[in-house]
């Protein structure tokens, strides 16, 4: 490609070249700008064709209204990260949302399994479950998210549920047992059931966009009213899958 070549010769020639760029739209190019501000523009665009989320809004068609996803990792990968980078995960990606929603629902659930020993005995797990999860579901949600690009989603479940299930109830069994919840056993039991049921929800939410946090992500009342719509597609997937598993089954029983 010639130095010389204008950005309008260049885009023509990475059309041609590169299916990707049919579908991508020229920057709007400042006309008595210098030549190193449009030259410095133009190469801005250009990231758009290696990674949409690397381009600026003005080289985006939608003026960076929306976030291109970026392409799907492996979950060595996203371990790799969360070694190497934890603070992109675990302080600029706490997950606010995950901490809000599961303390609400987990201090409820610590609160109906203490019920039996006492008003005074459930108020006080269940407080000491808000203030734990508070501090801590924020983490975890962040690491649900990190997974959430990981295909198929049976590796991203294979690999957090059972890190999550062992580490973060661990720490909650220990806060429990120093502050003396009497049903200890019940309700950290409901807490892993509830664990491995939202964790699975979660991160299937989060791949449709929903309960994320960062640049991807949306209000939380946004995410909420979003979510009967996701779920029922959700449970309309799960539904198709299992009567194509049940086809598939039949027909290979009924084979001589």
């Amino acid at each position: 490609m010639r130095e010389s070549s204008s950005p309008h010769e260049t885009v023509c020639a990475l059309r041609r070249r590169d299916p990707r760029a049919a579908s991508l739209e020229e920057p709007a190019l400042p006309r008595h700008a210098p030549a190193g501000r449009q030259r410095s523009t133009f190469l801005a665009w250009l990231a758009h064709l290696r990674d949409p989320r690397d381009a600026p809004s003005f080289c985006r068609p939608d003026g960076g209204r929306s976030v291109t996803p970026r392409p799907d990792v492996s979950a060595g990968s996203v371990l790799w990260q969360l070694l190497s980078r934890p603070q992109d995960t675990f302080i600029r990606g706490w997950n606010w949302k995950s901490a809000v929603l599961s303390s609400l629902f987990r201090c409820f659930l610590f609160f109906v399994m203490n019920l039996g020993a006492g008003l005074e005995s459930a108020i006080g797990a269940m407080l000491t479950e808000l203030v734990f999860r508070g501090l801590t579901s924020g983490w975890w949600g962040s690491i649900t998210q990190a997974f959430r690009r990981v295909r198929p989603m049976w590796k991203a479940v294979a690999v957090l549920a059972p890190f999550l299930l062992v580490l973060q109830h661990a720490l909650e069994f220990l806060v429990h047992w120093l502050r003396g919840t009497p049903r200890l056993a019940a309700s950290i039991a409901g807490s892993v059931a509830f664990t491995f049921v939202s964790t699975t929800a979660q991160l299937a939410l989060m791949r449709q966009g929903a309960l994320i946090v960062g640049a991807e992500g949306k209000p939380l009342a946004e995410d909420l009213t979003g979510l009967p719509r996701l779920i029922g597609a959700l449970v309309r997937a799960v539904g198709d899958r299992l009567k194509r598993t049940a086809a598939a089954w039949q027909q290979e029983a009924e084979r001589p």
